[in-house]
């Protein structure tokens, strides 16, 4: 698991160093957050929950990894208070 959280969060992030852009598919954000809701890292999924939302949930597409992220975030800020 450790290293699959190794892996999203290379995948997630932009490295300005780099010669050119890459698109980051919006659904890494999500596998991401999950993973991290599995290792307890419940501010880092929060985090990500909130990116995949922002990405996605504004298209009027309320596809089910967007239905289970809003649920999964909203509970995730209950448990944080």
């Amino acid at each position: 698991m450790d290293r699959a959280i190794q892996e999203y969060e290379r995948l997630t992030e932009l490295d300005t160093r780099e010669r050119g852009w890459r698109l980051i598919n919006p659904i890494y954000h999500y596998r991401l957050a999950k993973l991290y809701e599995e290792k307890e890292r419940v501010g880092n999924a929060i985090r990500e929950y909130k990116k995949f939302v922002d990405i996605c949930g504004g298209f009027g597409d309320d596809s089910n990894e967007i239905l289970d992220a809003r649920r999964r975030l909203q509970e995730l800020e209950k448990r944080i208070g």
